[in-house]
């Protein structure tokens, strides 16, 4: 006789739990304290603040000579400097991916190889 799905579904289910209820005795577990828990939450969120305020850093670094070259060169008229006004785009698009090439390239020293 065969099988139903929904038979095979509940063998199934039953010897995974019987499988992961030797295993909860094989080795058991005691969570950690409310204290353990609090200072990783804080370490993480110290970290993520650090990370948060070196992103706007660069951001503004990068953003304000945009800026400040814009508002100059059309302070002196835009339609006569068109030459210096695409050669100062290209610059600062090229600095910033160049900037944002580096992060990037630090992020991934700094990460832990997950798989190793």
């Amino acid at each position: 006789m065969m099988r139903t799905g929904r038979e095979n579904e509940d063998k199934i289910k039953q010897e995974l739990k019987q499988t992961w209820d030797d295993l909860e005795t094989a080795y058991p577990i005691t969570p950690a304290r409310p204290e353990v828990w609090r200072a990783l939450v804080r370490e993480r969120r110290k970290n993520v603040r650090r990370k948060l305020w070196r992103d706007l850093i660069v951001f503004w670094s990068v953003a304000l000579p945009v800026i400040t070259g814009m508002l100059l060169l059309l302070g002196r008229g835009f339609s006569e400097l068109t030459v210096i006004f695409w050669a100062f785009q290209v610059l600062s698009s090229g600095i910033g991916i160049l900037v944002l090439l580096s992060e990037i390239r630090k992020q991934r020293n700094k990460e832990p190889n997950a798989y190793e």
